[in-house]
This record gives C-alpha cells, sequence and structure tokens, in this order.
C-alpha cells in the first residue's frame, strides 16, 4: 500500500481554535483549604502536522498580601502528532491526535514577589496528562473534543489544509 493510499496520513495542515477544558481529576492537594481552577480556557494550534494544547485559569484565593489579590493558577500543556483519517471526500476531514503533556498549579500574587505570603510561590502540584484530540473538520471550520487519564474538553476553530 502506498503513502497516497493509506488511511492515516500526516495533517498537513495550519489551524487554531479555542473552547472549555475541565479537569475531571483534582490535584491531590489543596491550598489553604482552596482547590485550584478546574475549568479552564482552552487554546490549540495545529501546524502542520504538529500540535500544541494550552489550558489555564486563575482563581483569587481570598487572601491579601500587602494589597495584592493571592491567586492559584491552574495550567496544561499538550504536544502531540496530528493525523487525518480516511480518504478525502467532498469538504468533510477528520483528524486524531494523540497528546501527552502535564498540568499544575501555582500560587502567585500581583506583587511577583512572597514578601508577606503565607506559603513560597510557585508550583505547587504537577500531574501527567496523556490522551486524544479528536476533530472533523468541514471546509475549513472545525469542532474537535479531547480526552486524557485527567481532563476533557471541546474547542471550535479554523484549519486550513496545505
Amino acid at each position: 500500500m502506498s503513502y497516497s493510499q493509506s488511511f492515516i496520513k500526516w495533517n498537513k495542515a495550519i489551524g487554531i481554535g479555542a473552547g472549555y477544558t475541565k479537569l475531571h481529576k483534582d490535584f491531590s492537594n489543596q491550598y489553604e483549604g482552596v482547590s485550584a481552577p478546574s475549568d479552564l480556557i482552552h487554546f490549540d494550534l495545529t501546524l502542520y502536522g504538529c500540535y500544541i494544547g494550552i489550558d489555564a485559569m486563575a482563581k483569587d484565593t481570598g487572601y491579601d498580601v500587602y494589597g495584592y489579590s493571592e491567586k492559584l493558577s491552574t495550567f496544561a500543556l499538550k504536544f502531540g502528532p496530528s493525523f487525518r483519517l480516511g480518504k478525502p471526500s467532498n469538504k468533510w476531514r477528520y483528524t486524531i491526535t494523540p497528546y501527552a503533556g502535564v498540568t499544575f498549579y501555582s500560587l502567585s500574587d500581583g506583587s511577583n514577589n512572597d514578601i508577606g505570603a503565607r506559603d513560597e510561590y510557585g508550583t505547587k502540584e504537577s500531574k501527567f496528562i496523556g490522551g486524544c484530540k479528536l476533530a472533523a473538520i468541514y471546509d475549513w471550520y472545525y469542532f474537535s473534543a479531547h480526552l486524557s487519564n485527567r481532563e476533557c474538553g471541546i474547542s471550535v476553530g479554523i484549519e486550513f489544509e496545505l
């Protein structure tokens, strides 16, 4: 079977999208009784078959450090290859993107130093992510769903095949 006839091909496309991610497994630790954010804003980028996903959200802990609000921030960074499934038909395309990465939460405030803080600033906990993103693309527009061992979500965006 030649490469041009195979069912799975490299996703030669450029795309960008935004959406929502929910952490379905919370971090093991809380900070001073406050959980890290688990409802995250999602952004993704596909560049010639290379996928990058970023999720982020911050929330106040309710504690003030010399006039600055103390914040907990959750981030997720995901990377992986993107593959096109099936043979071209009309304007519909489908992609599958396995990914791996890390999710973590950190503590900070607006002053960018931890003078007067209850605890040292920086990353408090991190976890491995392994999952997959599936997308249906019509013409230039796509809808996708992603699911991993720690999070799930959806996104919409545009993707141009090269």
